[in-house]
């Protein structure tokens, strides 16, 4: 005998709302307030995870999550599904193809249009804003990548901890503790006690259309035509490989110091630190006449025939486009690079002082051969090798060997030397 039998459907498990509800910022990063709700909670990240039904395995969980990540989150916490995705990448028509989009924040040029391996995103930070919070959230645009400056203090962001130097990280919810947000991952320094660095201007202003470019996918800035977000990140990449990846760093600083004048920029004895807003500051710069500037950096990079190999690695379409906006006459490279090889400061015996390089570095304070350039001025100048170690953060031993080669006494007795007859073989006898 046939029973008529009617299929029971399980009812869904029933999920338990959370105690506590902490709402989100305005303008707060998906991990951020993650963060915030494990310390509410009084959990650790990975106590969290588990109970929000992330999997922490894949790293874009955070930035570009499935649907079902949201649907999972949205049920045990009571937010809405279009709140939550607010607060990601999703709504990005320029990432919407890159799980890990080009950075400027604590990258090498090298490794710009790379996907990135860690899953502990990189971060800046605004130390006035962590000041103002009540309770310290992270920024979503802090985590983009090409963010250098606050818009609403006008100052540099800082990418790495004044104690103890460590790149600014956001801990991923595998971790086994609640770190607390604005302080350093490594040493637990705050970061709201970082001092604050003025920022030029239009740089503000270049960051909103990048930031309004990455939402919409198409960049449209002054002296290039519009065209996709993916092709200003490899035309960033194209200049910051081609500045970097030359060894010869006096000739950068050279530019360095013709984009401080350009640009108008105010003396400073410290620079921002950030690298960041060095390659904004470029950017803009480079942005005002884009073809005729660009031969001018590649005269700090001679072999021109290598000075195009990240543009090579883009498909056919974008490198195209690319190449037009970079087009450079040979003849014209060729009068750039030898107009920068004429500069005073590029010759073997010419060494500018320490006045000139704090009043026109503030685009290469980061940089190495800052540094020595600016022990070297110190040394000429007769200071001490103490306090030229102190300034320059030099090994001794190596401020020692610029100590002897440049103090102003052997300088003069080289010169002395050099002027004998006995020593100049093309001095008439």
């Amino acid at each position: 005998m046939l029973y008529e039998v009617t299929p029971v459907t399980r009812p869904p498990p029933r999920v338990v709302p959370l105690p506590i509800m902490v709402d989100p910022m305005e303008g707060e990063a998906l991990i951020s307030w993650c963060h915030r709700l494990a310390a509410r909670l009084g959990l650790r990240l990975h106590q969290t995870a588990r109970m929000l039904g992330v999997d922490t395995s894949d790293p874009a969980w955070w930035h570009r999550p499935g649907p079902e990540v949201l649907l999972a989150i949205s049920r045990r916490t009571g937010v809405g599904m279009k709140r939550l995705r607010a607060m990601t990448f999703l709504d990005w028509k320029g990432l919407s193809s890159q799980r890990n989009p080009g950075h400027i924040v604590g990258r090498w040029s090298r490794d710009l249009v790379r996907p990135r391996a860690d899953c502990s995103p990189h971060c800046v930070a605004c130390p006035q804003c962590l000041v103002d919070d009540r309770e310290p959230w992270v920024r979503l645009d802090w985590l983009t990548g090409w963010a250098s400056l606050c818009p609403v203090h006008g100052t540099v962001l800082i990418e790495r901890c004044r104690k103890c130097h460590a790149p600014l990280r956001m801990p991923t919810l595998e971790v086994n503790y609640t770190p607390t947000l604005g302080t350093c991952h490594k040493c637990g320094a705050r970061h709201c006690d970082a001092p604050l660095t003025i920022a030029h201007p239009p740089v503000l202003e270049l960051q909103e259309k990048m930031l309004r470019a990455m939402r919409e996918g198409k960049a449209r800035f002054p002296g290039l035509r519009t065209c996709a977000w993916s092709t200003m990140v490899a035309l960033v990449a194209q200049i910051s490989w081609t500045l970097w990846q030359s060894r010869d760093g006096r000739r950068r600083l050279v530019l360095f110091v013709r984009i401080a004048q350009e640009l108008g920029l105010p003396p400073t004895q410290s620079g921002s630190g950030s690298r960041a807003y060095e390659l904004m500051l470029i950017l803009v710069w480079m942005l005002r006449k884009p073809s005729e500037r660009w031969s001018v950096i590649l005269g700090v990079k001679p072999d021109t025939e290598q000075a195009s190999e990240v543009v090579m690695r883009l498909p056919m379409r974008q490198r195209t486009r690319l190449l037009n906006i970079l087009s450079v006459d040979a003849t014209v490279r060729r009068q750039a690079y030898m107009r920068t090889l004429s500069d005073p400061l590029c010759q073997t015996d010419c060494y500018p002082d320490s006045d000139t390089l704090q009043r026109h570095g503030a685009v290469a304070t980061s940089e190495p051969i800052y540094r020595k350039l600016l022990a070297i001025a110190r040394c000429r100048e007769g200071a001490s090798v103490e306090a030229i170690v102190d300034e320059s953060n030099h090994r001794r031993h190596r401020v020692d060997r610029w100590w002897h080669k440049y103090r102003p006494e052997t300088e003069h007795k080289a010169i002395a030397e050099s002027a004998s007859p006995s020593r100049n073989p093309l001095a008439k006898v």
